[in-house]
């Protein structure tokens, strides 16, 4: 799993922006509660993203998939074999390799556009309180 993010993704580490204001528009980020992050590359969420698109159920991210300790539970053989099933015709190598290769790659553009917030009125007086203490200063440079 570490090689695949060594091999696509060029920007490795976390980024993530907190923004001061309500969000207008966002590309290539994922937005959480307080802030925005872009995506980790994650073979593992490549792979669930073709689920359904050849086999129901796949057993590979149904019984595979990694996962805290706690929120996994055991796997249950006899339910996962009384699930309905459903297939296509079995996807080409290249296939699968091409629908893995587009969720490994990041997005090419990361943008965030947010209404700024106005300035409390006590930070107005701060700033002023600033610019005095700035003057006293120059005023006593020789």
């Amino acid at each position: 799993m570490r090689r695949a993010r060594l091999v696509f993704d060029v920007f490795q580490g976390r980024l993530t922006v907190a923004v001061d204001g309500p969000v207008l528009d966002s590309e290539g980020f994922i937005a959480h509660a307080t802030f925005l992050e872009r995506p980790p590359v994650d073979l593992w969420r490549a792979l669930e993203s073709t689920v359904g698109r050849w086999l129901v159920p796949d057993l590979v991210t149904a019984m595979a998939a990694p996962g805290p300790a706690d929120a996994q539970p055991e796997p249950d053989p006899k339910a996962f074999a009384t699930r309905p099933r459903r297939w296509t015709r079995p996807p080409d190598p290249p296939d699968v390799e091409a629908a893995l290769r587009a969720k490994l790659a990041p997005a090419s553009v990361h943008r965030v556009r947010w209404r700024a917030q106005p300035a409390p009125a006590d930070d107005e007086l701060a700033v002023k309180e600033a610019l005095a203490a700035l003057a006293s200063a120059e005023a006593d440079l020789p």
